[in-house]
């Protein structure tokens, strides 16, 4: 699955310069990240990976970092929601995460949507559209427990409603 962000099909990285926040959105960002790079540490192979800069999980924090970076930098509104969302468009497609980094990048996911990060006037609302259903639809977990499972499939479920309730979705094709 590719998320592509909006400028020359770049794939997963966050450009401070394209980033904007608002205070309160911004914020919102921040604690999301946060909350999925704790999680995500919880793993053993997640906290090895960390420390030594190699696999993919060192990328997928790598990405948090850059994001994390970009929303300290920047000021003014966000510019491109789909370069706020990729790291956690990219830990729910990742097959290195479980069930508990996916729900919480999902959750994350979720909850910027209902915070309004997709905003139909903004020029890459089609493109960010597309990447959280794709993201959404190509969900994928290591799995382990049923109860466990059915949360994540339950949270995917929850980032597509999000999407269709969103004030850009009469951009889903």
């Amino acid at each position: 699955i590719g998320i592509s962000t909006a400028k020359s099909g770049r794939k997963w990285q966050v450009n401070p310069t394209e980033m904007g926040g608002g205070t309160g959105m911004r914020d919102l960002v921040l604690s999301q990240a946060q909350i999925v790079c704790a999680t995500m540490r919880k793993n053993h192979v997640f906290s090895r990976s960390s420390r030594n800069s190699v696999g993919t999980g060192a990328a997928l924090l790598a990405s948090f970092a850059s994001l994390r970076s970009a929303a300290l930098e920047s000021s003014g509104a966000i510019t491109d929601p789909c370069l706020c969302l990729a790291p956690f468009l990219q830990t729910v497609v990742s097959e290195e995460t479980n069930g508990s980094m996916t729900s919480a990048a999902l959750k994350a996911t979720c909850a910027l949507i209902d915070q309004g990060i997709l905003d139909a006037a903004n020029a890459h609302a089609e493109l960010a559209v597309a990447n959280v259903l794709d993201g959404a639809l190509g969900c994928r977990f290591e799995q382990s427990e049923a109860g466990a499972d059915e949360g994540v499939l339950l949270r995917m479920l929850e980032v597509i409603y999000a999407t269709l309730n969103s004030a850009c979705n009469h951009l889903i094709c």
